[in-house]
């Protein structure tokens, strides 16, 4: 074996190395933002549960004015 054949196989594993560790980090990569999705739709049922409750007991049961209010305050979440 000679300094071609142990410089030749360093860059072989080097290169594998590198696939390894891409590969690794794009599949971790993938599960933020499905962590994110399923964060924020928990959030914004709370929150929409919180406007719907509120607007029940304060005794403002106007249809529209609560969809309007439920749509900003999923604008406001998704743009946060």
């Amino acid at each position: 074996m000679g300094f071609e054949d142990v410089s030749t196989l360093l860059l072989m594993v080097r290169d594998e190395l590198v696939k390894v560790t891409v590969g690794g980090w794009i599949e971790d990569s993938r599960e933020i933002p499905k962590r994110y999705f399923i964060m924020n739709c928990f959030d914004e049922t709370v929150a929409f549960l919180g406007l719907i409750l509120g607007s029940f007991y304060g005794g403002f049961l106007i249809p529209r004015i609560i969809f309007i209010s439920l749509l900003n305050a999923g604008f406001a979440m998704a743009i946060s």
